[in-house]
């Protein structure tokens, strides 16, 4: 019987892996099993249609990302669910294991959101504030040099929140514990804090609210890895690997309250805010007729949801755009937008002078 050990967090593996292996179970026709081992971990069978004998076994282990990323480098499993990528300690562990995570893809995101004490010192940060206050662990909040900041969170959290900024962190983050005061920012991506929400922009943006952010254009989307063994897994699991990015598939993680890969589409001219938010951040030395001509230009086009960023200062996609355009790239060969004409409508922020931008 073919077998597959897949550790994952706790908030995966309750709310996604079983939703995905259920929907993947029934497209091939076999009915699920399952029965608990321990507190932490489940046995799930696959059984044929017919004779009901186990086409495939899976074990399901729940552990944070640091215990996921040790488990694979140890051979405990074959494929993580992860809210966050390995640190850099983490890619050598595995990198000596001989099993360096080639076979890693976003399976969907989820959006990562701040929280201070009611009126705390700030009620909106830009993405370059916050990657200034996170840089290490004496920084202080912008405008109020004498009132240190300290990061509260999950240990996952915390990482995926410094990964989003392009940061890779050499060891991961010890869980720690500090008393709730006026410097803690906290990093979380549900609503459940009775704290102060504090809405965080692109430098180019204006700040996004969490009742705002459903359509790609949150600055704090962190990806959900799904990181497989650097080696050949049976048929019927690679079969698997393949299903996750399908468009039913897509459903299932939208259905499991985490954010779709599948785009969606909205008119752009029923989306003025980033129209305006061009004008309002742009130099005196763009023009009028630049703004004039892209407005023409785009006027007729609908927005995806599935967007490409920059690293700062730089004409490199990010690792999350590269993922994106992979699976662009998948669904014009599904025939998706047979058709219809596909745009790529680039941009910059007004950080630096037009023409270098451009």
């Amino acid at each position: 019987v073919p077998s597959l050990k897949i550790a994952s967090s706790p908030t995966l593996g309750e709310l996604l892996i079983p939703t995905l292996l259920e929907n993947f179970a029934a497209s091939r026709g076999y009915r699920l099993a399952a029965k608990a081992t321990s507190r932490n971990s489940l046995e799930i069978d696959a059984l044929a249609p017919g004779s009901g004998h186990i086409a495939a076994r899976i074990h399901l282990v729940l552990l944070n990302g640091l215990e996921s990323y040790q488990a694979l480098a140890s051979q405990d499993a074959d494929i993580i669910f992860s809210h966050r990528g390995p640190t850099e300690s983490e890619i050598a562990d595995l990198k000596n294991a001989r099993r360096t995570p080639l076979k890693s893809q976003i399976v969907g995101w989820e959006n990562l959101r701040l929280y201070t004490k009611e009126n705390g010192p700030v009620e909106a940060l830009t993405v370059r504030q916050l990657s200034e206050i996170t840089r290490d662990e004496n920084q202080t909040w912008p405008d109020f040099p004498d009132l240190p900041v300290y990061i509260e969170g999950d240990t996952d959290n915390i990482i995926a929140l410094h990964q989003t900024m392009d940061r890779n962190l050499p060891d991961p983050i010890l869980p720690k514990s500090r008393v709730t005061g006026d410097g803690v920012l906290f990093v979380t991506p549900n609503l459940s804090l009775p704290y102060q929400h504090i809405p965080v922009s692109a430098n180019c943006g204006t700040p996004v609210k969490y009742s705002e952010d459903d359509f790609g254009a949150h600055p704090l989307r962190a990806p959900i890895f799904m990181t497989a063994a650097n080696r050949r897994l049976p048929k019927v699991f690679r079969d698997f690997q393949r299903y996750v990015l399908s468009v039913s598939a897509q459903r299932a993680v939208a259905r499991s309250g985490f954010e779709s890969r599948t785009p969606t589409e909205s008119r752009l001219d029923a989306d003025q805010s980033i129209l305006l938010s061009a004008v309002l951040n742009s130099g005196n030395d763009v023009r009028l007729s630049d703004f004039r001509n892209a407005v023409k230009y785009l006027k007729d086009f609908g927005r995806l949801s599935l967007t490409f960023r920059f690293l700062d200062g730089s004409k490199e996609l990010d690792d999350t755009s590269k993922s994106n355009l992979r699976f662009l790239a998948e669904l014009l060969q599904q025939g998706r937008y047979a058709n219809r004409e596909v745009l790529f409508a680039g941009f910059s922020d007004s950080s630096g002078a037009a023409a270098a931008n451009l």
